[in-house]
């Protein structure tokens, strides 16, 4: 009995841990990359991606269930837990339009404004 609650005291104490851990590492970590998405356009926003400049594809899409509607703004986080600054930004537009920002510094700037083309 003795070893069974030492061992789900470890298991428990082990848990909590990991939740503190995690929580100081990602919360406010130095590699977020908050950038506030603003669109400025008469269409709405369906998908949103972000890859660091130097990949060769895209990530998967941010907004999965979401959207950004005509003149409205979204704060999202571009971290890919890397530390790099230079990401490659594309808005999928429902009109079909694909909205490009190669290279933005996530490090200097913390707005992509979107703008009908």
């Amino acid at each position: 009995m003795k070893t069974i609650v030492r061992f789900f005291g470890t298991v428990i104490g082990g848990a909590v841990f990991a939740v503190i851990f995690q929580h100081s590492v990602y919360a406010g970590s130095p590699y977020d990359r908050l950038v506030v998405v603003t669109n400025k356009t008469e269409y709405g926003v369906m998908a949103l991606y972000g890859s660091r400049a130097s990949s060769t594809s895209w990530e998967s899409n941010i907004l999965t269930g979401r959207y950004i509607g005509p003149m409205r703004q979204l704060s999202v986080n571009f971290s890919d837990g890397s530390g790099a600054c230079l990401i490659d930004l594309r808005a999928d537009m429902s009109n079909g339009q694909k909205i490009e920002h190669r290279n933005f510094d996530a490090c200097s700037l913390n707005e992509w404004t979107l703008y009908q083309q």
